[in-house]
């Protein structure tokens, strides 16, 4: 070490202007640095999970929504509308942006005279300026689930406009000139900016003005601390300077090599600042020390670069180790971070090593302040004397406290919980944490749940199976508003056809489909010529132990019901004892689905047996047989037929189709009748003339009647199935139970069609072989979207710490096992390390603070930092009493020295990493105070648990001790200096008075 000190006095001023040359340079690459805030970003992109999730954007045009929320007393006025409804149209002139949705540009699907109208809610420029025209929009927007608490909420008081940012496209920029074109417009409504991109526009915004503050403000802190203990401008401005430079330089290669900040990264400048400055200041503290004794400066400056190079390096090596084992991270920003605060902490290390003697070697030689010894014993030694008589006599003492923090970890560390959605970095009272609140309150959440469904998206089966699965999305407690194309063909089956359901058939789901095919809103739903879909619900929370709940809970769901591949049966070509083994499939699949519908009515108690003794009656006679009041129902559907201009044969005179329905109820009493039994009814009650010249007339309206008998006929039943379910349930809302006998009207349906479906391992080939199967689909259904991002980041975050802590300790172990060649040795320095990390996670525990992307640093930087306190301890320890001194005579002299230096290094960085608490990240906050704890803790754990340590096992890698007379005479001079110290402490305070 002598060399090198020589070297850096030779060397010295060549070694200075390269410092400044290169400072230079780092500092203008400084002009460049760019704040990436994306959590995808932070995540290993061949992730699979991060694959799906970018494969799902690409496909239907984006995963990032963009909300924009206005409130107002009723947003169903004029000028409302016309602000949102600019706002739209200036967000669709936007590239980057595939879509927006508003109440002014959105799809309405209309029931009709003739049929159904698919338009707009609200067709372009025509917005409603009276008031009765706006409380019939109003009243009718409120009224549709595809808007209330999706665009509306359910007061009419707030709208949306939600636009999807397409993949590829730069968040941050986009949801920027979003905020511009909304602040451009004029209008009285309150604004909320929610969803991912704003959240990282804020995000970003926070890091910058926290930069901004916190830099100079842990510079002034550690100004202040330096100058308490050194008194003196070159015992501040070295240290300081060191740290700086260093911050430059690893900041200015970051830009250098295109390294975006991120959250975790912005916080190096202030850990280095803090951290690095422990290295001059132990520097500092040996010059000081040793400029007492010596009177020629550079041999001074050698000699004291000398002597306490190996020390600042071994402290140096161990934070390495700790930000180093950060590089098996799951996630990319931990591993960035861990990398640069490595370089950044090399440098300060190395500067120390160089740029202080450096800078020393020009100035004057240190001049002490107070020229008698008397003067020179400081509050600070006096105090590290008490210390040491009290370690002398209660070091058992001190070490019984150590057990207690191993047994209040056991009891209190299973209690921590962790905690990964971004909506957490922020204050309660900040502006999108505000925004993030009223989603969740009014519309269920701002982020997307999405299921990617692969098959033939235009198969009744498959949409049938994503219908059913949105019911059970629907029961989850956090899951709110699960739409997909399904709801669209549900919607417009009952806008045509009075079903709420998915149609049986191709073509069914055909003739509906042709409404919405190329409608502007089906890029979000289906992709890749419909063999694509995605199915989207809104999470309504930002706790991650419950988010992660859903992810599972949905996960369950699709592995165990949704088959991958099912059959498509006619069940007019099954037999007797087949058809009963398909309708008993189908029985249960109904029943689940009535459950559902139930349980997301408020009605949890619905008796799952009760139900389906309601349903096996479908097919009995009992329900079979119409009653007089179905009957009734069916004849004046058939009446109203005749009378419309689709009848095959006009009838005009009303006694006849009187007649024609009198003579069809006895046949459609029981059963549907046969297409001959319907001609005979026919051809004996409609007289000739009324057909006379279309003899095929009578064939065709027996086809047309009797398709309108078998749909009135399956009404009807379902009817009576609904009426004796909703029986069941007593005390349902009379709101509710409209809506609920709307779900299982679709339900119920689903037992009266002509097509069913059973799972491939539900189908014994053995009897259905030879049976008229029409076709078998395939289906693959996965999770993705932010919420499983979410899970992966939380089972990582707990890999991660325990990895990288266990890692840290390990090399720190096994580095300060070499050090001090002993084994024991190794085990006695690392245990003040372990005993600050478990307190750590007590307070953690006790405070109910989390684990998180930035609190799983914490453990692994503490054991790098605060083991330094260790090494100096003991490097200082031994050597005092391996020149001759006492075991009593080398703890005063090691606290006095090193324990002095120890604290003032300890509250240099601790109140370094206090200045995080004002920042407006909320987990840099917790950072802060936790770094800063864990430096106190570890900082007393070296100076009183370690000696207490050392005395206690006498460990021989110290030195030898003298076993049969040191201990006795340790003991009464333990005692004896005590009381001395004690007296001494207190005259000392006298006088100083």
């Amino acid at each position: 070490m002598k060399k090198f000190a020589n070297l850096v006095i030779r060397f010295r001023f060549p070694l200075l202007v390269g410092i400044v040359i290169l400072t230079i340079f780092f500092a203008y690459q400084l002009t460049k640095v760019k704040i990436d805030s994306d959590i995808l970003n932070y995540l290993p992109q061949d992730d699979p999970v991060v694959m799906l999730f970018r494969e799902i954007g690409e496909k239907f045009g984006g995963n990032s929504l963009a909300i924009i929320a206005l409130e107002t007393q009723d947003v169903f006025n004029p000028g409302t509308l016309a602000r949102i409804d600019t706002i739209t149209s200036r967000f669709q002139a936007l590239p980057e942006i595939s879509q927006v949705l508003s109440l002014t540009d959105i799809l309405d699907i209309k029931k009709i005279p003739d049929g159904i109208e698919v338009g707009k809610l609200i067709p372009r420029g025509r917005i409603p300026q009276d008031h009765e025209e706006l409380q019939k929009l109003r009243d009718y927007a409120l009224s549709k689930e595809m808007y209330r608490d999706n665009l509306v909420s359910s007061n009419g008081r707030i709208a949306l406009i939600i636009a999807r940012i397409r993949e590829g496209s730069s968040k941050t920029e986009i949801a920027e000139k979003m905020k511009e074109i909304v602040q451009a417009t004029k209008g009285d409504e309150k604004i909320y900016y929610s969803g991912i991109p704003f959240q990282m526009v804020f995000l970003t915004d926070i890091i910058t003005r926290d930069l901004g503050k916190l830099i100079p403000l842990v510079s002034l802190l550690v100004v202040l601390v330096l100058y308490l203990s050194f008194r003196s401008i070159r015992g501040v401005f070295l240290p300081l300077a060191t740290v700086l430079i260093s911050t430059i330089w690893v900041l200015g290669i970051m830009t250098w090599m295109k390294i975006d900040l991120t959250i975790v990264s912005a916080a190096i400048p202030v850990l280095l600042i803090a951290i690095g400055s422990a290295y001059g200041i132990h520097l500092i503290s040996r010059y000081k020390e040793d400029a007492e004794n010596q009177e020629d400066k550079l041999d001074c400056i050698r000699q004291s670069t000398a002597d306490i190079t190996l020390p600042i390096i071994m402290a140096a090596v161990t934070t390495l180790i700790g930000f180093l084992t950060f590089l098996f991270s799951y996630l990319s920003m931990i591993k960035e971070f861990g990398i640069f605060a490595s370089l950044g902490v090399f440098l300060a290390m190395v500067l120390s090593l160089i740029f202080i003697p450096v800078v020393l070697s020009f100035l004057p030689s240190w001049k002490p302040r107070l020229n008698t010894k008397d003067q020179h014993v400081t509050w600070v030694t006096r105090l590290m004397d008490l210390l040491a008589g009290q370690i002398l006599v209660h070091e058992k003492l001190i070490l019984l406290g150590g057990v207690l923090v191993l047994v209040a970890a056991i009891v209190l560390i299973p209690r921590l919980h962790r905690e990964v959605n971004m909506v957490e970095y922020f204050k309660q009272d900040s502006e999108i944490r505000q925004a993030e609140d009223m989603m969740e309150r009014d519309f269920g959440g701002s982020i997307p749940v999405q299921i990617l469904v692969q098959g033939d998206i235009k198969d009744p089966l498959v949409l049938k199976q994503m219908y059913t699965f949105e019911k059970y999305l629907r029961t989850l407690p956090d899951i709110n508003n699960p739409q997909s194309v399904a709801d669209l063909i549900v919607e417009l089956n009952e806008q045509m056809n009075d079903r709420h359901t998915i149609p049986d058939t191709r073509e069914g789901v055909a003739n509906l489909w042709v409404f919405i095919d190329g409608n502007k809103i089906m890029e979000q739903l289906v992709a890749d010529n419909n063999t694509h879909a995605q199915i989207q619900a809104k999470i309504g929370t930002v706790s991650s132990t419950r988010i992660i709940a859903v992810v599972d809970s949905i996960n369950q769901y699709l592995d165990m019901n949704v088959p991958q591949k099912l059959f498509r049966l006619n069940l007019a070509a099954l037999t007797d004892s087949i058809r009963v083994k398909v309708q008993k499939h189908r029985l249960s699949q109904v029943a689940q689905m009535i459950l559902f519908d139930a349980k997301y009515h408020g009605v949890s108690q619905l008796d799952s047996n009760l139900v389906l003794s309601v349903l096996r009656t479908v097919d009995s006679p009992a329900v079979q047989h119409l009653d007089l009041q179905e009957i009734d129902t069916i004849s004046q559907i058939l009446t109203a037929y005749f009378q419309s201009d689709a009848a095959d044969i006009i009838i005009d005179d009303n006694s006849v189709i009187q007649r024609v329905v009198s003579g069809l109820a006895p046949l459609f009493t029981e059963s549907i009748p046969t297409e001959d039994q319907i001609a005979s009814v026919l051809s004996q009650q409609v007289p000739a003339s009324m057909y006379i010249g279309d003899p095929e007339a009578i064939e065709y309206l027996s086809i047309a009647l009797r398709r309108i008998i078998a749909e009135g006929r399956r009404q009807v039943i379902v009817n009576s199935q609904i009426d004796k379910i909703t029986e069941l349930t007593p005390g349902i809302s009379s709101t509710e139970l409209l809506a609920f006998r709307k779900d299982i009207q679709g339900d119920i349906w689903t037992l009266v069609e002509d097509y069913a479906s059973l799972p491939l391992d539900q189908v014994p080939s053995a009897e259905f072989s030879g049976l008229s199967i029409d076709n078998q689909v395939e289906l693959t259904t996965r999770q993705t979207g932010m919420p499983i991002i979410f899970k992966n980041l939380d089972l990582n975050i707990l890999k991660s710490q325990i990895f990288s802590l266990l890692a840290a300790i390990v090399f720190v172990f096994l580095l300060l096992t070499f050090r001090f060649r002993s084994l024991i040795g190794g085990l006695i320095s690392i245990t003040p390390i372990t005993a600050t990390i478990l307190c750590n996670f007590i307070l953690m525990a006790i405070l109910d603070i989390p684990l998180d992307t930035v609190s799983v640093l914490i453990g692994s930087v503490a054991v790098g930092i605060g083991v330094d306190y260790t090494i100096h301890f003991l490097t200082r320890f031994q050597k005092e009493f391996q020149s001759g001194k006492s075991e009593k005579e080398a703890l005063r002299v090691t606290l006095e020295t090193a324990g002095k230096a120890i604290l003032i290094n300890a509250s240099s960085v601790m109140m370094g990493f206090l200045v995080l608490i004002f920042g407006n990240i909320v987990p840099m906050q917790r950072f802060g105070y936790l770094l800063a704890f864990t430096m106190v803790t570890s900082a007393l754990g070296a100076i009183t648990l370690l000696p207490a340590l050392i005395l206690v096992t006498r460990a021989r890698f110290i030195g030898e001790f003298d076993w049969a007379v040191q201990n006795i005479s340790r003991r009464i001079n333990g005692f004896k200096s005590f009381g001395n110290i004690k007296n001494n402490f207190t005259k000392s305070e006298h006088k100083d008075k």
